[in-house]
């Protein structure tokens, strides 16, 4: 009888473990760069003044997220 218990749990234990090992957690935060409903986008470019030149150390920011960066002296930002 006891072996028979013992046998049962260790099936179990043995399928408990490939479950957890084997399963996913779903992707629902926001801010996880996995999360397929939330595109990861990275934008970059050259400011320039209506002359066509380049505009260095001005603050380019995104307003949903607040992040922001500056120009080179050739006016080339990127932000992600």
């Amino acid at each position: 009888m006891k072996q028979k218990f013992q046998h049962l749990f260790w099936c179990f234990a043995v399928f408990f473990l490939l479950a957890v090992i084997a399963c996913e957690a779903p992707h629902k935060n926001p801010l996880d760069p996995e999360n397929p409903s939330s595109p990861y986008v990275a934008v970059e470019g050259v400011l320039e003044d209506f002359g066509r030149q380049p505009v260095p150390n001005a603050e380019v920011r995104w307003k949903p997220s607040g992040n922001f960066t500056r120009t080179a002296s050739n006016g080339f930002f990127s932000l992600f």
